[in-house]
């Protein structure tokens, strides 16, 4: 059956009301193509990602050679960002220092939420006594200032990339479980869980097959806008000497090694703290717009 279209091209229900899901992908179609900030950021995103895939053809040089230019040479037609201390060639470094963001923000970002998904569900879909277990639990993990925790515990642990990678997961995990949890409350009332739980079937099953499919949305949204968080927190991290060790290059490495040369050779800073703001606006854009996609009230 066909599917009547407005003036403007939106697609619109007809008059009897039959409810179709082909209409709804119409909608939702037009809605993603209309939605330049989604647009906008997942393509920033996807730039970023195929940098860090394809730094080797991106880079001219090693991000480890020392010596390709004179120590702090300022940059040039051959070194379009001039180089570290060590003369190697900053442009490299910062294509390479993509890898490690992403190599640290991406798993442990989905890390937390798996996490999240796991306590929020449990939470949400149990409550009672279970539920003020897990909630206060977390309750005192997001009590403490998100930084100091982070450095609390990869002072513990020691600075390495798995290290930051569980770090960074058990910091955004509390936040995670909470969006998750809020809808669940409001799913696991509905009529059709109801259904599903006197047919006899099994918690898990519920769970799995009818709550979580009604409470991703939000989960997915905030895990767009955690990765942008995940990448300011990596290059906090490395910047006090926490991150991923020497000699691998790290954003916030670069930002903190360039606090000497300030007055000298401002680029050494500016170039890896537009690379820190522009990753993480990418992710916040592309999230904003996500939330605008997947939200109807909005569209």
């Amino acid at each position: 059956m066909k599917v009547s279209l407005s003036k403007d091209g939106v697609p619109v229900q007809r008059a009897d009301g039959e409810a179709r899901p082909a209409f709804y992908r119409q909608r939702a179609v037009v809605a993603l193509f209309r939605n330049r900030m989604l647009l906008v950021g997942t393509g920033m995103v996807a730039v970023l990602v195929l940098l860090a895939i394809f730094a080797p053809q991106v880079a001219p040089h090693s991000p480890f050679e020392i010596g390709v230019g004179s120590s702090m040479a300022s940059p040039s037609r051959e070194l379009i960002m001039g180089t570290d201390k060590l003369g190697r060639d900053l442009f490299a470094r910062i294509v390479y220092g993509s890898r490690t963001t992403l190599l640290v923000a991406l798993p442990s970002v989905a890390l937390s939420l798996v996490i999240g998904l796991a306590l929020g569900l449990t939470a949400g879909y149990l409550g009672g006594r279970t539920d003020q277990i897990i909630m206060r639990g977390l309750d005192i993990f997001m009590a403490f200032p998100g930084l100091l925790l982070a450095i609390a515990i990869v002072s513990v642990l020691g600075p390495s990339i798995p290290n930051l990678l569980i770090t960074i997961a058990v910091l955004y995990s509390p936040g995670m479980a909470r969006i998750v949890r809020g809808p669940v409350l409001s799913v696991k009332e509905q009529e059709f869980v109801e259904a599903a739980r006197v047919s006899g079937a099994r918690d898990l099953r519920i769970i799995s097959r009818h709550v979580l499919p009604n409470v991703i949305s939000p989960a997915i949204v905030q895990v767009t806008l955690s990765v942008s968080r995940a990448i300011l927190t990596e290059s906090a991290l490395s910047y006090l000497g926490l991150g991923a060790p020497p000699p691998s290059p790290s954003w916030g490495e670069m930002l903190s090694t360039s606090r000497w040369f300030l007055t000298t050779s401002p680029w050494y800073a500016l170039f890896p703290g537009l690379a820190i703001v522009g990753a993480a606006t990418a992710f916040i854009v592309m999230g904003n717009g996500l939330r605008d996609w997947i939200d109807p009230r909005r569209r």
